[in-house]
């Protein structure tokens, strides 16, 4: 049960049987769904508040974002960035690294690792969900499932360009794709501060693209797969 499209082609091109394989997303829990979806003012805010959930590390992206935020920032354009999930070492990493970028609290929030149900409330007050991942090949197969999550709360997606990401995003439309670079992350936010008044139409768009993915949905072919493959 491969949960993404690249690994499922990757495994028909091995040689795995086709009748033996079966795409069954990570779904995502009922709770996502609705976070700031029914939200009519998303990028009306005096900052695009972006989030970004999950490991906080420099191969998924840490530095880019930092970077790119700072850039961003005194080109002039106004944003905060929420990262939640970070531990103790990655946030004292980001404190020192907002410090020599001049990052106020006002541009950057830094929280640690949360209950997965605390995870919603953070997704309500976001413009954007963050989804970005160095090109390593072994993240080349599985999408994450964050960028799910974002998707059923009604966020557009603010992805790097990777395949896992741009199988579901499409760049203008449930969300906007930028290269793995700091700069290429600025120029992305000053195009969305710019077109901001187009959020509201993206977070409509990011639900509609949202329904494959919910766990209500995928969860009794799930059952009924595991069920074939463990008779008894």
């Amino acid at each position: 049960m491969p949960i993404g499209e690249a690994h499922h082609e990757d495994l028909l091109q091995h040689g795995v049987p086709r009748a033996r394989l079966e795409l069954v997303y990570m779904g995502v829990s009922g709770e996502f769904s609705g976070q700031g979806a029914e939200r009519g003012d998303r990028g009306t805010g005096a900052r695009l508040q972006l989030v970004y959930t999950g490991t906080v590390a420099r191969e998924r992206g840490r530095d880019v974002m930092l970077e790119g935020l700072a850039l961003a920032c005194r080109a002039g354009i106004p944003c905060q960035l929420t990262l939640v999930g970070a531990d103790e070492d990655q946030q004292r990493y980001c404190a020192n690294r907002a410090r020599e970028l001049g990052l106020s609290d006002e541009m950057l929030t830094v929280v640690g690792r949360v209950p997965g149900t605390e995870i919603p409330r953070y997704l309500r007050r976001a413009d954007l969900g963050i989804c970005i991942w160095e090109d390593r090949l072994w993240w080349r197969f599985n999408p994450p499932t964050k960028l799910f999550e974002y998707l059923v709360a009604g966020l557009p997606v603010l992805a790097s360009r990777i395949r896992t990401h741009t199988d579901y995003i499409e760049d203008g439309v449930n969300g906007f794709v930028f290269d793995y670079d700091p700069a290429s992350f600025a120029q992305c936010l000053e195009t969305i501060w710019a077109r901001r008044s187009d959020l509201s139409t993206a977070s409509e768009r990011a639900v509609l693209s949202s329904g494959k993915f919910k766990w209500t949905g995928i969860e009794p072919r799930f059952l009924e797969l595991v069920q074939e493959a463990c008779p008894g």
